[in-house]
């Protein structure tokens, strides 16, 4: 991910990772978080928590009359398309939208 300084607003240079599963020591602190950073401009110190689970994985989908359950479904350009051959129906997935917001 792209990491922009709340501060100062510089956009670090180089892409970073942050994993959940991996907790550091916060400093001054005895809690820890998934992701601690330091902005090299202005030396403001950032870090972020995340203990909910992710909100990603598979997909369950069976048609809503026939009970057809579809597997491995992929949203290729952030839809599925498939046919229902139980219910002679097409069947689809669209308008799926996700936002990341910063939390105050």
């Amino acid at each position: 991910m792209v990491v922009k300084c709340s501060s100062c607003h510089e956009i670090h240079k180089k892409c970073v990772e942050m994993c959940r599963s991996i907790e550091y020591p916060l400093s001054g602190s005895r809690g820890s978080a998934n992701f601690v950073w330091k902005c090299q401009f202005c030396q403001v110190a950032s870090h972020t928590i995340h203990k909910e689970k992710p909100q990603h994985g598979e997909w369950n989908c069976k048609g809503a009359e026939s009970g057809t359950k579809f597997k491995k479904i992929e949203f290729d350009d952030g839809e599925w398309h498939d046919y229902d051959e139980k219910s002679g129906l097409p069947v689809s997935v669209t308008n799926i939208r996700t936002e990341i917001v910063r939390a105050k």
